[in-house]
């Protein structure tokens, strides 16, 4: 497999999850040591100022990161469509020190915490909006 996708400094990567669950990350670290990194795909991502904001990939960004890379592949998006959760969750991430990639080794939490402090709490948020909206 060709390595088209463009790539980004790690540090030019905005996150927008808090939280990395442990299973899950360990879960990537045996695809990556298995396949490397083009097994796990680019990470997509939202051109933002002089960054990009991560859609998604937080996972797979952090092992990257855990392995040594410093550039990672990125695929750009178009808008999402609920850009307001994207940035109510950044602004969740830069409010706990969550700006980089390398702030998540710090939120590696338990999957069942990663249930009830993000999936919850995005829910909910979500939710939230989508009332306010109607």
């Amino acid at each position: 497999m060709k390595d088209s996708a463009p790539r980004a400094p790690i540090e030019k990567l905005l996150p927008t999850q808090l939280y990395i669950s442990r299973a899950k990350l360990r879960t990537v670290q045996y695809a990556l040591d298995c396949g490397g990194e083009l097994a796990l795909g680019p990470i997509p991502v939202l051109p933002w100022g002089p960054r990009f904001l991560m859609l998604d990939g937080h996972t797979r960004a952090l092992a990257l990161c855990q392995q040594g890379y410093s550039e990672l592949l990125i695929r750009c998006e178009e808008v999402p469509v609920d850009l307001d959760m994207y940035s109510l969750c950044l602004a969740w991430c830069q409010q706990q020190g969550v700006r980089t990639v390398r702030d998540l080794l710090r939120h590696v939490i338990e999957h069942t915490q990663f249930e009830t402090l993000w999936i919850t709490r995005c829910e909910r948020a979500y939710q939230a909006m989508s009332l306010s909206r109607s």
